[in-house]
């Protein structure tokens, strides 16, 4: 009616992909987005109906399943395919498959803060880090953010000793993947000596406080 102006309604913001983001800003995202799994099992609940999901399938299944979503479906699968394959692999001790996932001349930080392995004779001696100290080891994608060609993913892992003995534990991985979908290079935030330590009965995770026993 005449004197009454059509209500206008405001804009919606609207909230850009987290793969948009910096390398960096998504190792922030993926170090304030949950809780370790190792003291909290919560992470493990499904995604709220109707929001987009950034969680990586659990293995066996690869993220490019057919219920990738069309968020997940802008992502490089060469990098998704790469990603999944190293975890894969590593858990499954397939040791030629996982070397074959990476360039000849690939840089590994595994962790951060140790002297990198480069090249074939670098990646046996990262292969040692996996497996020379556990009897098993499983590694699970619990969640990956990509941007371009490469990704960043927050995991968990299951090591078991010789004796029997059990250790969670959890870290972040970076990875940068080439145009063929080989790795070139991983840095990873875990920490192996702790690991051991937990196994060898020198954490008590019932504490709050790890009581190193020297």
């Amino acid at each position: 009616s005449r004197g009454h102006s059509k209500p206008t309604k405001s804009p919606v913001p609207r909230v850009g992909l987290r793969k948009n983001a910096s390398i960096f800003k998504q190792i922030a995202l993926l170090r304030h987005a949950q809780p370790c799994p190792v003291h909290d099992k919560t992470h493990l609940s499904p995604a709220t109906p109707g929001r987009p999901s950034h969680r990586a399938a659990a293995l066996p299944l690869p993220p490019w399943s057919a219920t990738t979503s069309a968020m997940q479906a802008m992502n490089d699968p060469r990098v998704e395919a790469a990603v999944y394959s190293y975890f894969h692999t590593l858990s499954t001790r397939d040791k030629n498959a996982w070397i074959a996932l990476f360039d000849s001349k690939a840089m590994l930080h595994e962790p951060v803060g140790a002297t990198p392995g480069e090249g074939r004779v670098g990646l046996e001696q990262v292969w040692q880090v996996f497996t020379g100290p556990f009897a098993t080891l499983t590694l699970r994608s619990d969640e990956v953010f990509y941007s371009g060609s490469g990704a960043a993913a927050r995991w968990s892992g299951t090591a078991t000793s010789i004796d029997g003995q059990q250790a969670d534990f959890c870290g972040i991985t970076v990875f940068e993947v080439d145009t063929e979908g080989r790795i070139q290079t991983t840095m990873s935030y875990w920490d192996p000596a702790e690991v051991l330590i937990r196994l060898a009965g020198g954490i008590d995770d019932t504490n709050d406080n790890p009581v190193y026993e020297i």
